[in-house]
C-alpha cells in the first residue's frame, strides 16, 4: 500500500482560538452576539402584538403566499446564526495562512447578520 507523503487535511486544521484572538474578528463576534441578543429581545417584546401571519416573502407576487407564520419569522435569526457560524469555521482554516480572508469572512457574516436584523426590525415595526 502506497502511503501519501503529504496529508492535506492534516495541514489545514481549524484554529478557532487563534481566529477568535484576532482583534477584528473578536470585535465582529461581539457585534454578532449583540445582534443575536437584539433579535431575541425584539421577539420577546413584540411576540404578543404580532399577528399570526407576517409578511416574509417580498420576492413573490402579491398574494397570501408572501405571508409566513410566527415560527417562520425566526428563520432570519436562524440563517444569521448559520451563516456566521459557517463563515467563522471556514475562517479558522485560513487564519494561519491568510488573516485577511478570515477577517473578510467573519466581517462579511457580521454585515449579513446586521442586514437580516434590519429586515427583521422593519417587519416587526410594520405589523406590530
Amino acid at each position: 500500500m502506497i502511503k501519501p507523503k503529504i496529508n492535506i487535511f492534516k495541514k489545514m486544521q481549524p484554529d478557532i482560538s487563534g481566529t477568535l484572538s484576532d482583534p477584528f474578528i473578536s470585535r465582529a463576534t461581539k457585534i454578532f452576539l449583540l445582534i443575536m441578543v437584539a433579535f431575541a429581545i425584539l421577539a420577546i417584546w413584540k411576540w404578543k402584538q404580532m399577528p399570526p401571519q407576517l409578511p416574509l416573502f417580498y420576492s413573490l407576487p402579491r398574494s397570501t403566499d408572501t405571508l409566513g407564520t410566527k415560527l417562520q419569522f425566526f428563520s432570519l435569526p436562524l440563517f444569521s446564526l448559520v451563516i456566521f457560524s459557517l463563515n467563522t469555521f471556514i475562517a479558522s482554516f485560513f487564519y494561519k495562512k491568510d488573516k485577511l480572508i478570515s477577517a473578510l469572512l467573519v466581517g462579511g457574516a457580521c454585515i449579513i447578520s446586521f442586514l437580516f436584523f434590519i429586515t427583521y426590525l422593519k417587519i416587526l415595526l410594520l405589523v406590530a
